[in-house]
């Protein structure tokens, strides 16, 4: 069930980190397989592939030595009643069993044990073996074994052939049916919806999760991909650094960029990279918006914590150290000390059992695919950030809640403790027109015209003046949600009207920033 496909595993538990990283201890085998019987392993493909063609081939070869012989067996048996009986003229007259009727009948004993068996003895009796024992009886005695092997082999040579081809054709079968389901995850809006009240441990990923390092990686690894004469030289856009290099760890980044490249030659090349990452990030990480925050509430609540990353382990330590965070995290596991790293479960299971915890009292916070396929098939509900990837490519991934930092993350904070807020964690029900990760579209109750609806954010900013320059996307994004639900509801063609109030003078009663769509009739002027 484990894949020997990496070239190397990247470092060893160094005994001089100052992180609580060097009390971490390799997971076992044997508590690997524990996830796996309860379906959150998944095994690599080609090994089970090949192990499913090993068995067919295997069960052929069974069926054809048990069938063989019954042949044999028959043949002589035949022989033996025809030279005995009242058929012998008949069997005499047949051109191959002419020579063989004048000679005196000889032992039935296969040839590499006609040396070895003692000869009879007047004086003593012999216990004859199998392969002696007069022809129809040893024939009768192994038939009905022979033939239940024979269905056995030929039931199991089918199903192998059968799973091994599918397989083969079609990469993900294995993974279907092996793996916990990474599509479908429960969608939730809060944490105790999504986690519920046992909550016991927190693991959080680093890049990403904790800063936002991806632009930092991006320059180093197009300075040494264009350096080494990957794509020609010339710059790898965005998307193929989020599909193949965010959130992944380096060997699978080799492997997939030069293949060719010997192991030396693939190790070097990325510790230059790690070199001049680290190097820019030293005195530049920045913590995502919300973290400090977050981080105080999961202290306050008792959380046991980790940090789960691909990176290797110098780069765990700028980032966590550079964020002020060394004595957060109960422990740190590095993907590369793992029997796999990321996308595969093991450094989430190392994770579980280093905090003594089960994966229905754990939370994972993740930014990449990688990262939250890894979440999901070691079993743990996934919130994810979309600091480098998409609504939908997370959710597709697994993940449970999506949201765009840390803001709104602390249960009770989401939305804040105004009515808005209220609405939004559905504590009080409203005809909600539309809603996505970060806005929610719903109808006023004392409508000011024949459509009048509300659209505010689900991060709790007070008022348009209590912005920061931060909120620049998330008002933005109010703005746009507000032109698509007055398109939706028929206004676009007529026009309609936007408002914001802010303040006691602004009329604005609720310290929750929210956008009026005013449609259905002429709209005077001057408003107010």
């Amino acid at each position: 069930f484990f894949s020997t496909s990496h070239k190397m595993r990247m470092g060893t538990v160094s005994e001089n980190v100052r992180l609580p990283l060097k009390q971490t201890k390799y997971c076992s085998m044997t508590e690997l397989g524990d996830h796996v019987t309860r379906g959150e392993q998944r095994p690599c493909r080609k090994t089970a592939s090949l192990f499913a063609m090993v068995c067919a081939f295997g069960a052929l070869g069974v069926l054809f030595l048990q069938h063989q012989p019954i042949g044999q067996r028959a043949l002589r048996t035949q022989l033996t009643r025809a030279i005995s009986g009242p058929a012998l003229g008949t069997i005499a007259q047949h051109p191959s069993a002419a020579a063989a009727v004048p000679r005196p009948l000889q032992p039935l004993v296969h040839q590499p044990y006609s040396e070895t068996l003692p000869q009879p003895d007047a004086a003593r009796v012999f216990r004859r073996p199998v392969d002696r024992m007069p022809l129809p009886i040893a024939a009768a005695r192994a038939e009905p074994l022979r033939s239940i092997a024979g269905i056995m082999a030929a039931f199991v040579s089918v199903a192998g052939l059968l799973f091994s081809v599918g397989a083969l054709l079609s990469p993900s079968t294995v993974q279907k049916w092996s793996m916990a389901s990474t599509t479908g995850a429960k969608q939730a809006s809060t944490i105790p919806e999504l986690v519920g009240d046992g909550l016991k441990a927190i693991l959080f990923d680093i890049d990403g999760t904790l800063c936002d390092s991806d632009d930092l990686h991006y320059i180093a690894w197009n300075e040494m991909l264009m350096e080494a004469g990957f794509n020609d030289g010339k710059p790898i856009d965005g998307e193929f650094f989020k599909q193949y290099i965010s959130g992944q760890h380096n060997q699978y980044i080799m492997d997939h960029c030069f293949p060719d490249w010997p192991l030396d030659k693939q190790v070097a090349f990325f510790e230059e990279k790690e070199l001049r990452y680290r190097t820019a990030a030293k005195g530049n990480v920045k913590a995502l918006e919300g973290l400090m925050d977050f981080v105080k509430w999961a202290a306050a609540q008792g959380y046991k914590t980790a940090a789960v990353t691909n990176a290797p382990r110098e780069n765990a330590e700028v980032m966590i150290e550079g964020l002020g965070l060394q004595n957060f995290f109960d422990c740190v596991v590095i993907g590369a000390e793992c029997v796999r790293a990321k996308p595969n479960p093991d450094p989430y299971v190392m994770a579980m059992r280093f905090l003594g915890v089960d994966a229905n009292e754990c939370m994972v916070i993740e930014d990449s695919p990688a990262g939250v396929k890894a979440a999901a098939q070691a079993g743990i509900p996934c919130v994810g950030l979309t600091t480098s990837q998409t609504v939908e490519t997370l959710r597709e991934a697994g993940a449970g809640l999506i949201a765009p930092n840390y803001v709104g993350l602390v249960p009770g904070e989401i939305g804040g403790d105004t009515i808005f807020g209220k609405i939004i964690r559905k504590e009080i029900p409203s005809n909600i027109e539309y809603e996505d990760d970060y806005c929610l579209a719903f109808h006023d109750i004392s409508p000011a015209a024949p459509v009048h609806i509300l659209v505010i954010p689900k991060k709790p900013i007070a008022g348009i003046s209590r912005a920061v320059d931060d909120d620049a996307a998330i008002l933005g994004r109010l703005l746009i949600t507000a032109r698509n639900v007055a398109k939706k509801v028929g206004l676009s063609e007529g026009g309609y009207r936007l408002v914001i109030n802010d303040g006691p003078d602004g009329a604005q009663t609720v310290p929750h920033i929210h956008v009026h769509i005013l449609g259905g009739r002429q709209m005077g002027w001057p408003p107010g």
